[in-house]
């Protein structure tokens, strides 16, 4: 008997970087976010680097956007120390 995988996608600071500056990767990354949300999380790490980065308010939005969905429904991935080791 098969058995299955629960398989956790996260994805890198640099991917939602690149979807809040350039319209035309974000318009090609799309289909593949929607295929991969069901089993997306979103790392704390990537949210500390999004709004560290973040300049102004409209830039504190955007990174918001991202990433409270997540933080609703329980998605966000947090390392340990070892994991940081």
């Amino acid at each position: 008997m098969g058995s299955t995988v629960d398989v956790q996608v996260l994805f890198d600071t640099s991917v939602y970087v690149e979807v809040l500056r350039n319209g035309e990767f974000a318009r090609g990354f799309r289909p593949r976010y929607a295929r991969d949300l069901p089993h997306t999380h979103f790392s704390a790490v990537v949210v500390q680097e999004l709004l560290a980065g973040a300049r102004t308010p409209w830039q504190r939005r955007q990174a918001l956007a991202l990433f409270e969905p997540f933080e609703r429904a329980g998605r966000i991935a947090v390392p340990t120390y070892a994991c940081w080791k």
